[in-house]
């Protein structure tokens, strides 16, 4: 896919992807998508200034960051033609942990930057933007998931920038289309995150296999404590790379 640019692949990628599985993409990313405004709803309920009502606003959070990860999960499983199950939307609980890790940081970092007179937050943003998707795929702790998007970002940002424009423009058609619309671009917009994801990470994009498994090497290293000098050599590969 080397002649292919980020935006062209993971457009054309996701939209034949969504052609064929329609159903189970719009299923699953609405049913989390309602469940959340429901939670929120629910939360109106109750008095702003009342600790019952913070408690309700943490998990609300939670409980949506959980079954989003379910989403990523399932289409993951679209992208890669596996077992696909509107039920994974609930098996991703074992990795809520080091996402709640990972979140809260990244949320902490971004702010940071934007009191920063809002460029480096928006840089941030982009740099650790995939995080949450490593940790779906590869298992990822929270450190090593933000370390793996800042490495697989490296050189990509304008690309990536350029492609979170056009997935907003995207979502803005999407809405003025009588709001029905967004029936379509907010599924196709995830799976086009998600095969941005494949492209720059060498499954199908412009570098080589041999790229995920020497991250996979530095990860297994950095996770087992492994020799500083064979975490060292797979890092180099990927930076030759």
């Amino acid at each position: 896919m080397q002649d292919q640019s980020l935006i062209s692949y993971s457009f054309g990628r996701a939209w034949a992807l969504y052609k064929k599985n329609w159903k189970i993409m719009t299923t699953t990313y609405f049913f989390v998508f309602v469940v959340g405004i429901l939670l929120s709803a629910m939360g109106d309920f109750f008095d702003e200034s009342s600790t019952f009502s913070t408690f309700w606003m943490i998990i609300s959070l939670i409980f949506s960051l959980w079954l989003s990860l379910g989403v990523i999960r399932v289409y993951l499983d679209v992208l890669h033609g596996s077992d696909i199950a509107f039920e994974k939307i609930f098996s991703q609980g074992g990795l809520l942990l080091a996402t709640l890790g990972a979140a809260f940081l990244y949320a902490l970092m971004v702010g940071v930057g934007f009191l920063l007179l809002i460029i480096p937050g928006v840089y941030l943003l982009i740099r650790f933007f995939y995080f949450e998707i490593f940790i779906v795929d590869k298992q990822l702790g929270s450190i090593n998931s933000l370390k793996n998007s800042w490495r697989l970002t490296t050189g990509n940002w304008w690309s990536i920038f350029g492609l979170a424009i056009l997935l907003l423009l995207f979502n803005v058609a999407g809405a003025l289309a009588l709001v029905l619309g967004l029936l379509v671009t907010m599924p196709v917009s995830l799976m086009v995150t998600v095969c941005a994801y494949e492209f720059l990470s060498g499954t199908e994009g412009p570098r080589s296999g041999a790229v995920n498994d020497n991250l996979d090497k530095v990860n297994k290293g950095m996770d087992q404590g492994g020799s500083l000098s064979n975490i060292t050599d797979s890092a180099n590969i990927i930076e030759q790379r």
